[in-house]
């Protein structure tokens, strides 16, 4: 067990070239230490949980406990690289789908594009303030630049915000076709409505002089 310790925490503490790099590294790492009953993220820090003396000597030498805080320190940063990294993944995903399945052509799919985006908008924008406008995150940000670590994580921003963007082009679109539709029926109403008035008008017109031709004789006429 001591050797498989010190050969994950070394590759935590060791080289990592890229983002996707970084996510792996955080995952075996992580899964590893937690198979061998050290759980990343414990009240206690895992140099602490190393201090071990057997016969007097430590298990881990001090040279070994340094590579272990760093470790753990590395891990630390990796977990909200990695947690925030899945939030954008995931908003992302669901952005691209709702923006794929467009605005519609009935009343009903409108309405169901323009709740689906604000919806989304609304979810993007959440998850876009707690990992670069909260104060913690933040600092957890420029820690994680000032260890070196490779990650995405705020050239993505760029992206949730061009995807905010069009999630709400979808919902001023269909907004407008909606009323643009509500319109457009209103004046077909209104014409229908015209067109029946003028029948009744000439009916009325017509019919009584129909009647009274027939009362002085006239042929039988009917309207």
């Amino acid at each position: 067990d001591r050797d498989e310790v010190m050969d994950l925490v070394k590759r935590a503490a060791g080289p990592i070239e890229t983002a996707a790099a970084l996510r792996a590294t955080y995952t075996e790492v992580s899964e590893g230490l937690s198979a061998v009953g050290l759980t990343i993220g414990g009240s206690e820090a895992l140099d602490d949980r190393l201090y071990i003396k057997q016969k007097g000597s430590l298990v881990y030498s001090e040279e070994e406990l340094d590579i272990v805080e760093k470790a753990d320190y590395r891990l630390g940063l990796m977990h909200s690289v990695n947690a925030w990294s899945g939030l954008l993944d995931s908003r992302l995903q669901t952005a691209t789908r709702v923006l794929e399945n467009g605005i519609g052509g009935t009343k009903a799919e409108r309405d169901q594009a323009l709740a689906g985006a604000l919806k989304e908008a609304k979810e993007s924008l959440r998850v876009h303030n707690s990992i670069f406008e909260d104060g913690t995150s933040k600092k957890i940000l420029a820690d994680i630049d000032k260890e070196g670590l490779p990650h995405d994580v705020s050239e993505r921003r760029d992206e949730l915000m061009s995807s905010c963007t069009k999630l709400l082009g979808v919902a001023v679109d269909s907004v407008c076709e909606s009323a643009e539709a509500a319109v457009n029926e209103k004046v077909a109403a209104i014409r229908k409505g015209n067109a029946a008035g003028v029948v009744a008008s000439i009916d009325g017109k017509v019919r009584p002089a129909l009647e009274h031709l027939k009362k002085e004789g006239g042929p039988e006429l009917t309207a």
